[in-house]
């Protein structure tokens, strides 16, 4: 497991992180020059039903990023997914909110945020604007020779896995039917 958590950081994959359930807050470090992505779309282990918004504030409650409906670069259609890059060079604690968009319609969502840090040189001083979002999932750059081994070991190992599993269970069901 170690190895494989140190493969994805070689690779630059960034950790998705759940947040607490739909309508409740979820509290983010996001260290100097990072960016935090989130979203109830568009990341790894998020979804969302009905129409929603997202809010990331800081920690004096001051609006950073807002979005609904996603953007047509992600494919969201009525989810959320916004971006925001710190770049004043401070570490600071940001809040993120989903909400319904309309209080009269049913929405609910599994938010996830990711955080990676931007090395200074990368930043326009003075701005705080978003970095655009990530391209579309399906328009996505030919993976390079590392980013295809990294998913090979990705695959390999989660194969691996499941032959350890089909064998432990056939070793169950054997010794269970000895039994009877």
């Amino acid at each position: 497991m170690i190895v494989l958590l140190v493969l994805l950081a070689a690779a630059g994959i960034a950790r998705a992180t759940v947040c607490p359930p739909f309508g409740q807050p979820c509290f983010v470090s996001l260290p100097a020059y990072g960016t935090l992505a989130a979203g109830d779309c568009y990341l790894f282990g998020s979804s969302c039903s009905g129409d929603t918004t997202i809010s990331l504030y800081n920690s004096q409650g001051v609006l950073l990023a807002y979005n609904d409906d996603g953007d047509p670069t992600t494919g969201c259609g009525l989810c959320s997914y916004t971006t925001y890059t710190d770049t004043t060079g401070t570490a600071t604690s940001v809040t993120v909110t989903t909400a319904c968009n309309d209080p009269q319609q049913s929405c609910s969502a599994v938010t996830v945020y990711t955080v990676e840090v931007v090395p200074p040189s990368q930043h326009s001083q003075g701005s705080d604007t978003p970095p655009p979002p990530l391209p579309p999932r399906a328009a996505a750059a030919p993976a390079s020779s590392s980013s295809s081994l990294s998913n090979a070991l990705l695959i390999g190992l989660l194969v691996v896995a499941a032959v350890g599993t089909l064998v432990t269970l056939f070793t169950l069901i054997l010794s269970v039917h000895k039994r009877t």
